[in-house]
């Protein structure tokens, strides 16, 4: 494991292209608008012709048509016609419900661009808060020192040692917590 990662050795933009390619729900979401976007050009289109053959009277041993004189055959074709505008609301109706899953799509991706950003943005916030707050370790390392020769010679309190010994403690503390972070 390399190690924690720091703002200033990510690039942003491959950050977001991995994120928004690597999302299952935006995956799902692109499918459900492809899908409704497939709806489309059939709601739109007339419904099936219906081809039917009847026979009537017709021996079932031989299926002779001239058999019988009452032996009879017919042929239909028949096609449904909707009311008119009917099948340019079904198109309207399909394009909406596309254009709406497409909008749901850009939201998502607008979200997880939003987390990936905030989550950017915070890693650059801890890391220049733990170079500041190393840096003001280095300084309460030099003041402790400073507190306890001046102790030693008898010339500082043991309440200043113990001072810059709580703080640089805190601190310590502090900057365990952010590195987890």
């Amino acid at each position: 494991h390399p190690g924690p990662a720091l703002a200033a050795d990510l690039e942003f933009e491959p950050l977001i292209t991995e994120a928004l390619g690597a999302n299952p729900g935006l995956h799902a979401l692109q499918s459900r608008m492809e899908a409704f976007q497939a709806r489309i050009r059939p709601a739109g289109a007339l419904e099936d012709p219906v081809l039917k053959f009847d026979a009537s009277n017709v021996p079932l041993s031989s299926f002779d048509f001239n058999s019988t004189p009452m032996s009879g055959k017919q042929i239909m074709l028949s096609q449904a016609i909707p009311f008119p505008g009917t099948l340019r609301a079904k198109t309207a109706v399909a394009e909406h419900t596309m254009r709406a899953s497409e909008s749901d799509l850009h939201d998502r991706e607008a979200a997880v661009i939003n987390l990936v950003k905030q989550s950017y943005f915070m890693l650059g916030f801890v890391d220049r808060t733990i170079d500041v707050l190393e840096r003001n370790e280095d300084l309460l390392r030099d003041f402790v020192r400073i507190a306890e020769s001046k102790y030693a010679v008898g010339n500082g309190l043991q309440q200043d040692v113990l001072k810059a010994q709580v703080s640089l403690s805190a601190l310590q503390a502090q900057l365990i917590r952010l590195r987890t972070e």
